[in-house]
């Protein structure tokens, strides 16, 4: 954890007026989300004020009926590691600037160059920032611990033709990464983290995940 980055964050306001009962909301029921300030803030000073809400785009990758699921056996975020997780994501600092850019460096990051080359370069180049936001599935908070109440999660989903092997961090670093369908990730609901929780039983199980 880098606590001397400045990190994009929203303000307490916007989880005040949408999510006080909620860990998900989907994003076509929030209207004026863009009318809502974003600041970048120091880590460190927001780790604990729950004032401001720091964004972290959640990416799910799917190939036809499945999806893709990780194992965080050496996160850099203690509290995740050996949990499963449904979802590459990570802070937006200043040097991503924007929401695509920060997607585009987690899935390097995460899944390898190659992986990133072949799988989801040419895609995501096709986007400006407004209309890869506009692909935005909703929005996830979980407001049951300390952490979870200074992170907003923006729930993006990406799709690929054929499933790939991790030739990054995951493949190197975690005890296995797999394809799985809806039915087999249930079996095993328990094992992943608390935003996978979320996303699978407020977005998978309910079927908003689009056919492909």
């Amino acid at each position: 954890m880098n606590q001397g980055e400045n990190v994009l964050c929203i303000q307490e306001s916007f989880t005040h007026k949408y999510m006080q009962d909620k860990q998900f909301l989907r994003f076509c029921e929030v209207s004026d989300y863009r009318t809502f300030t974003t600041y970048f803030r120091l880590r460190s000073e927001t780790e604990t004020d729950e004032r401001y809400k720091q964004i972290i785009p959640y990416i799910i990758v799917k190939c036809g009926q499945k999806y893709f699921v990780y194992n965080r056996e050496h996160s850099g975020e203690q509290r995740l590691n050996g949990k499963l997780s449904i979802g590459i994501g990570g802070h937006v600092n200043d040097e991503h600037l924007t929401e695509i850019t920060n997607v585009c460096t987690e899935i390097f990051e995460e899944l390898g160059r190659r992986t990133y080359e072949v799988y989801f370069r040419d895609n995501l180049c096709e986007y400006s920032n407004q209309q890869f936001l506009n692909t935005c599935k909703g929005f996830i908070y979980d407001n049951t611990t300390p952490v979870g109440r200074v992170h907003l999660g923006l729930l993006f989903e990406l799709y690929v033709t054929h499933e790939f092997v991790s030739d990054g961090e995951i493949h190197d670093n975690r005890q296995w990464n797999r394809w799985m369908d809806i039915n087999e990730i249930k079996e095993i609901k328990d094992k992943f983290e608390n935003w996978s929780k979320i996303v699978i039983e407020h977005y998978l199980c309910k079927g908003y995940s689009d056919d492909f």
